[in-house]
């Protein structure tokens, strides 16, 4: 078997590709593929050549303006700029398919696509 490890950059409310490669492991478990419609949240999508999810998980989004940091347990601490790179493992992509990092703020009418890129 083998997954896709596609690792992202971030700099503030910026996401950009960085690079993808195939592995010699097993992608997570999809969380549900439901609609999401009302929820709020973060998330990484494989979609199929007609743009329909096959695999969804559900992530923190790094562009969050605090970072977790361990002092007597664990506290948020302010981040004015966030910036760094994550990564996400799917299986590998159907033909003609897509990923996408989506986004839904409470004050959002919809969920929306931050990022999509050609899977590969």
């Amino acid at each position: 078997m083998a997954a896709v490890r596609y690792t992202f950059g971030y700099r503030g409310e910026e996401l950009w590709l960085v690079g993808r490669a195939t592995v010699p492991t097993v992608a997570p478990l999809s969380a549900p593929l439901v609609d999401l419609a009302g929820r709020s949240g973060f998330w990484c999508e494989l979609r199929d050549g007609r743009g329909r999810p096959v695999h969804r998980q559900v992530l923190r989004d790094p562009r969050h303006p605090t970072d977790e940091v361990p002092a007597g347990g664990l506290r948020h601490v302010p981040n004015a700029e966030p910036a760094g790179v994550f990564t996400v493992l799917v299986p590998p992509a159907p033909d003609g398919g897509t990923v996408a990092l989506i986004q839904r703020r409470a004050t959002d009418a919809a969920p929306v696509d931050v990022l999509t890129v050609t899977a590969g």
